[in-house]
Protein backbone atom coordinates (compact mmCIF):
# COMPACT_ATOMS: atom_id res chain seq x y z
CA UNK A 1 0.00 0.00 0.00
CA UNK A 2 1.53 3.34 -1.54
CA UNK A 3 0.50 7.06 -0.40
CA UNK A 4 0.23 8.69 -4.30
CA UNK A 5 -0.03 12.62 -4.36
CA UNK A 6 1.83 13.41 -7.84
CA UNK A 7 -1.58 14.42 -9.57
CA UNK A 8 -0.68 18.16 -8.99
CA UNK A 9 -3.29 21.03 -9.11
CA UNK A 10 -4.28 20.66 -12.27
CA UNK A 11 -4.49 16.52 -13.11
CA UNK A 12 -7.97 14.40 -12.88
CA UNK A 13 -7.14 11.15 -11.21
CA UNK A 14 -8.90 7.58 -12.15
CA UNK A 15 -8.53 4.27 -10.15
CA UNK A 16 -8.87 1.18 -11.89
CA UNK A 17 -9.76 -1.74 -9.62
CA UNK A 18 -10.27 -5.86 -10.80
CA UNK A 19 -11.26 -3.68 -14.16
CA UNK A 20 -13.35 -1.30 -12.94
CA UNK A 21 -12.74 2.17 -13.46
CA UNK A 22 -13.77 5.21 -11.19
CA UNK A 23 -12.86 8.86 -11.06
CA UNK A 24 -11.40 10.21 -8.24
CA UNK A 25 -11.27 13.82 -8.76
CA UNK A 26 -9.02 16.84 -9.72
CA UNK A 27 -5.40 16.96 -7.20
CA UNK A 28 -6.80 13.57 -5.69
CA UNK A 29 -4.31 12.32 -3.30
CA UNK A 30 -4.93 9.16 -1.21
CA UNK A 31 -3.87 5.53 -0.47
CA UNK A 32 -3.13 2.88 -3.37
CA UNK A 33 -3.35 -0.60 -3.16
CA UNK A 34 -0.89 -2.74 -4.64
CA UNK A 35 -3.46 -4.23 -7.21
CA UNK A 36 -4.74 -0.63 -8.17
CA UNK A 37 -3.64 1.40 -10.97
CA UNK A 38 -3.87 4.70 -11.20
CA UNK A 39 -4.29 7.04 -14.49
CA UNK A 40 -3.82 11.25 -14.28
CA UNK A 41 -5.95 12.82 -17.46
CA UNK A 42 -4.08 16.79 -17.47
CA UNK A 43 -6.69 19.32 -17.73
CA UNK A 44 -4.60 22.34 -18.50
CA UNK A 45 -4.10 23.31 -22.40
CA UNK A 46 -2.20 20.61 -24.44
CA UNK A 47 0.35 21.66 -27.85
CA UNK A 48 0.16 19.32 -30.00
CA UNK A 49 3.39 19.99 -32.56
CA UNK A 50 2.87 20.04 -36.23
CA UNK A 51 5.41 19.42 -39.06
CA UNK A 52 4.30 18.54 -41.86
CA UNK A 53 5.74 17.49 -45.63
CA UNK A 54 3.01 18.32 -48.35
CA UNK A 55 3.67 18.47 -51.99
CA UNK A 56 2.60 22.03 -53.77
CA UNK A 57 0.67 22.41 -56.86
CA UNK A 58 4.05 22.63 -59.05
CA UNK A 59 5.17 19.42 -57.66
CA UNK A 60 7.93 20.94 -54.80
CA UNK A 61 8.03 19.60 -51.45
CA UNK A 62 7.30 22.15 -48.72
CA UNK A 63 7.37 21.88 -44.63
CA UNK A 64 4.64 23.25 -42.58
CA UNK A 65 5.57 24.27 -38.93
CA UNK A 66 3.13 24.79 -36.08
CA UNK A 67 0.70 24.14 -33.13
CA UNK A 68 -2.52 23.19 -32.17
CA UNK A 69 -4.07 23.69 -28.90
CA UNK A 70 -5.95 21.22 -27.27
CA UNK A 71 -8.07 20.53 -24.35
CA UNK A 72 -8.79 17.19 -22.91
CA UNK A 73 -11.96 16.11 -21.37
CA UNK A 74 -11.07 13.34 -18.67
CA UNK A 75 -13.77 10.89 -18.99
CA UNK A 76 -13.49 10.39 -22.44
CA UNK A 77 -9.71 10.88 -22.94
CA UNK A 78 -9.29 8.16 -20.14
CA UNK A 79 -11.36 5.89 -21.77
CA UNK A 80 -9.47 6.28 -25.45
CA UNK A 81 -5.30 7.45 -24.27
CA UNK A 82 -3.26 5.40 -21.55
CA UNK A 83 -2.51 8.15 -19.12
CA UNK A 84 -1.68 5.50 -16.67
CA UNK A 85 1.14 6.54 -14.03
CA UNK A 86 3.99 5.24 -11.73
CA UNK A 87 2.53 5.42 -8.37
CA UNK A 88 5.76 5.87 -6.56
CA UNK A 89 7.50 9.03 -8.93
CA UNK A 90 3.95 10.09 -10.57
CA UNK A 91 5.37 9.44 -14.40
CA UNK A 92 3.44 8.05 -17.22
CA UNK A 93 4.20 4.89 -18.19
CA UNK A 94 2.93 5.37 -22.01
CA UNK A 95 3.51 8.16 -24.75
CA UNK A 96 -0.08 9.68 -24.64
CA UNK A 97 0.93 12.65 -26.36
CA UNK A 98 2.17 10.57 -29.57
CA UNK A 99 -1.40 8.70 -29.68
CA UNK A 100 -3.24 12.28 -28.94
CA UNK A 101 -1.17 13.80 -31.85
CA UNK A 102 -2.29 11.33 -34.34
CA UNK A 103 -5.90 11.71 -33.72
CA UNK A 104 -5.31 15.08 -34.61
CA UNK A 105 -3.18 14.48 -37.63
CA UNK A 106 -5.94 12.06 -38.43
CA UNK A 107 -8.43 14.74 -39.25
CA UNK A 108 -6.35 17.49 -41.09
CA UNK A 109 -4.09 15.63 -43.11
CA UNK A 110 -6.63 15.52 -46.28
CA UNK A 111 -7.35 19.21 -45.89
CA UNK A 112 -3.92 20.52 -45.63
CA UNK A 113 -2.72 18.35 -48.98
CA UNK A 114 -5.59 19.38 -50.40
CA UNK A 115 -4.83 22.77 -49.70
CA UNK A 116 -1.53 22.28 -50.62
CA UNK A 117 -1.97 20.88 -54.21
CA UNK A 118 -3.78 24.12 -55.02
CA UNK A 119 -0.88 26.56 -54.58
CA UNK A 120 2.46 26.83 -55.90
CA UNK A 121 5.14 26.43 -53.66
CA UNK A 122 6.24 30.78 -53.45
CA UNK A 123 2.26 31.07 -53.03
CA UNK A 124 2.60 28.80 -49.96
CA UNK A 125 5.38 30.35 -48.54
CA UNK A 126 4.00 33.74 -48.92
CA UNK A 127 0.61 33.29 -47.38
CA UNK A 128 1.03 30.59 -44.48
CA UNK A 129 -2.75 31.97 -43.31
CA UNK A 130 -4.20 29.28 -45.68
CA UNK A 131 -3.04 26.85 -44.13
CA UNK A 132 -3.74 27.65 -41.06
CA UNK A 133 -7.20 28.10 -42.30
CA UNK A 134 -7.28 24.72 -43.64
CA UNK A 135 -6.31 23.29 -40.74
CA UNK A 136 -8.66 24.97 -38.50
CA UNK A 137 -11.67 24.72 -40.91
CA UNK A 138 -10.90 20.39 -40.71
CA UNK A 139 -10.75 20.16 -36.95
CA UNK A 140 -13.96 22.44 -36.56
CA UNK A 141 -15.63 20.15 -38.63
CA UNK A 142 -14.84 17.11 -36.88
CA UNK A 143 -15.36 18.48 -33.39
CA UNK A 144 -17.95 15.41 -32.74
CA UNK A 145 -15.30 12.70 -33.91
CA UNK A 146 -12.46 14.40 -31.26
CA UNK A 147 -15.31 15.12 -28.61
CA UNK A 148 -15.90 11.42 -28.75
CA UNK A 149 -12.11 10.54 -27.84
CA UNK A 150 -12.33 13.25 -25.80
CA UNK A 151 -10.17 15.68 -27.24
CA UNK A 152 -11.37 19.60 -27.57
CA UNK A 153 -9.88 22.05 -30.83
CA UNK A 154 -9.00 25.26 -29.35
CA UNK A 155 -7.19 26.90 -31.91
CA UNK A 156 -4.19 26.71 -34.27
CA UNK A 157 -0.98 28.74 -34.61
CA UNK A 158 1.37 28.26 -37.81
CA UNK A 159 4.65 29.50 -37.59
CA UNK A 160 6.37 29.39 -40.84
CA UNK A 161 5.84 27.26 -44.00
CA UNK A 162 9.49 26.48 -45.85
CA UNK A 163 10.66 24.84 -48.88
CA UNK A 164 11.79 21.48 -48.36
CA UNK A 165 14.41 21.90 -51.03
CA UNK A 166 17.57 24.55 -49.58
CA UNK A 167 18.02 26.00 -52.21
CA UNK A 168 14.75 26.70 -53.29
CA UNK A 169 14.07 28.52 -50.21
CA UNK A 170 17.65 30.14 -50.51
CA UNK A 171 16.14 31.45 -53.44
CA UNK A 172 13.01 32.33 -52.79
CA UNK A 173 14.77 33.95 -49.50
CA UNK A 174 16.67 36.20 -51.46
CA UNK A 175 13.53 37.26 -53.34
CA UNK A 176 12.07 37.64 -50.00
CA UNK A 177 14.95 39.78 -48.98
CA UNK A 178 15.03 41.32 -51.94
CA UNK A 179 11.67 43.10 -51.84
CA UNK A 180 12.38 43.89 -48.34
CA UNK A 181 15.47 45.97 -49.46
CA UNK A 182 13.39 47.72 -52.09
CA UNK A 183 10.56 48.35 -49.78
CA UNK A 184 12.76 49.70 -47.26
CA UNK A 185 14.56 52.05 -50.19
CA UNK A 186 11.33 53.25 -50.99
CA UNK A 187 10.69 54.07 -47.47
CA UNK A 188 13.75 55.67 -46.86
CA UNK A 189 13.30 57.68 -50.40
CA UNK A 190 9.95 58.99 -49.04
CA UNK A 191 11.50 60.14 -45.71
CA UNK A 192 13.93 61.77 -47.32
CA UNK A 193 11.47 63.22 -49.79
CA UNK A 194 8.94 64.36 -46.87
CA UNK A 195 12.45 65.83 -44.98
CA UNK A 196 13.19 68.01 -47.95
CA UNK A 197 9.91 68.88 -48.39
CA UNK A 198 9.51 70.23 -44.52
CA UNK A 199 12.95 71.52 -44.71
CA UNK A 200 11.89 74.09 -47.81
CA UNK A 201 8.57 74.77 -45.41
CA UNK A 202 10.97 76.01 -43.16
CA UNK A 203 13.02 77.37 -44.91
CA UNK A 204 10.21 79.66 -46.83
CA UNK A 205 8.61 80.62 -43.41
CA UNK A 206 11.83 81.34 -42.07
CA UNK A 207 12.72 84.13 -44.95
CA UNK A 208 9.04 84.86 -45.01
CA UNK A 209 9.60 85.83 -40.86
CA UNK A 210 12.85 87.77 -42.22
CA UNK A 211 11.23 90.17 -44.55
CA UNK A 212 8.08 90.63 -42.45
CA UNK A 213 10.48 91.69 -39.36
CA UNK A 214 12.25 93.62 -41.76
CA UNK A 215 9.53 95.67 -43.24
CA UNK A 216 8.29 96.50 -39.84
CA UNK A 217 11.79 97.70 -38.28
CA UNK A 218 12.04 99.98 -41.76
CA UNK A 219 8.59 100.96 -40.50
CA UNK A 220 10.16 101.69 -36.76
CA UNK A 221 12.96 103.92 -38.30
CA UNK A 222 10.56 105.82 -39.88
CA UNK A 223 8.23 106.08 -37.92
CA UNK A 224 11.10 107.16 -35.47
CA UNK A 225 12.34 109.44 -38.19
CA UNK A 226 8.75 111.61 -38.22
CA UNK A 227 8.80 112.00 -34.67
CA UNK A 228 12.39 113.25 -34.69
CA UNK A 229 11.42 115.44 -36.87
CA UNK A 230 8.04 116.67 -35.69
CA UNK A 231 9.34 117.18 -32.08
CA UNK A 232 12.22 119.53 -33.96
CA UNK A 233 9.93 121.42 -35.46
CA UNK A 234 7.37 121.79 -32.45
CA UNK A 235 10.26 123.13 -30.34
CA UNK A 236 10.96 125.43 -33.08
CA UNK A 237 7.93 126.70 -33.21
CA UNK A 238 7.81 126.74 -29.42
CA UNK A 239 11.01 129.04 -29.39
CA UNK A 240 10.05 130.85 -32.06
CA UNK A 241 6.36 132.69 -30.36
CA UNK A 242 8.44 132.82 -27.25
CA UNK A 243 11.16 135.12 -28.97
CA UNK A 244 8.52 136.83 -30.50
CA UNK A 245 7.37 138.00 -27.60
CA UNK A 246 10.68 139.88 -27.26
CA UNK A 247 10.68 141.09 -30.85
CA UNK A 248 10.07 145.00 -30.18
CA UNK A 249 12.09 145.33 -27.12
CA UNK A 250 15.27 147.64 -26.84
CA UNK A 251 18.16 145.47 -24.99
CA UNK A 252 18.09 147.17 -21.85
CA UNK A 253 14.32 145.88 -21.85
CA UNK A 254 15.45 142.66 -22.70
CA UNK A 255 18.01 142.64 -20.02
CA UNK A 256 15.13 143.82 -17.83
CA UNK A 257 13.02 141.20 -18.71
CA UNK A 258 15.53 138.56 -18.10
CA UNK A 259 16.39 139.83 -15.01
CA UNK A 260 12.95 139.47 -13.83
CA UNK A 261 11.72 136.07 -14.99
CA UNK A 262 15.10 134.82 -13.57
CA UNK A 263 13.71 136.34 -10.04
CA UNK A 264 10.50 134.87 -10.94
CA UNK A 265 11.69 131.50 -11.76
CA UNK A 266 13.62 131.68 -8.29
CA UNK A 267 17.27 131.35 -10.48
CA UNK A 268 18.24 134.31 -8.60
CA UNK A 269 19.76 135.30 -5.61
CA UNK A 270 21.95 138.63 -4.58
CA UNK A 271 21.73 141.15 -7.71
CA UNK A 272 24.90 143.45 -7.81
CA UNK A 273 24.11 146.65 -9.07
CA UNK A 274 27.13 147.60 -10.79
CA UNK A 275 27.65 151.01 -12.72
CA UNK A 276 27.75 148.75 -16.32
CA UNK A 277 24.84 147.72 -14.81
CA UNK A 278 22.92 150.43 -14.65
CA UNK A 279 24.34 151.75 -17.62
CA UNK A 280 22.81 148.65 -19.63
CA UNK A 281 19.50 149.38 -17.99
CA UNK A 282 19.66 152.65 -18.72
CA UNK A 283 20.35 152.18 -22.37
CA UNK A 284 23.50 154.57 -22.04
CA UNK A 285 25.89 152.41 -22.42
CA UNK A 286 28.05 154.49 -20.16
CA UNK A 287 28.53 154.07 -16.48
CA UNK A 288 26.42 156.49 -13.92
CA UNK A 289 29.01 158.40 -11.97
Amino acid sequence: MRFFQKAGATGHVFRTRFGRRAALGLAWSGLVLPFDTLAVVPTTTQTVELNLQLQTADRQEIVVAGSVLIRLVADAAVATFDFTVDVRSGAYLEHWRDSVRIVVLEQIQKSVRRHAAAVTVSAAVADPAGFEAAIQAALEHAQGVLGGRGVQFEACMLTQVTPGDRKLAEALGAGERQALLAAADAAIHERQIKAAEHSRVLQSFEAATTLRLEEERGRLVARRGENAIAEATAEATAARRRLEAFAGLTPPQLMAAALLRAAEGGRLGNVTLTSDVIAALRGTGEPAP
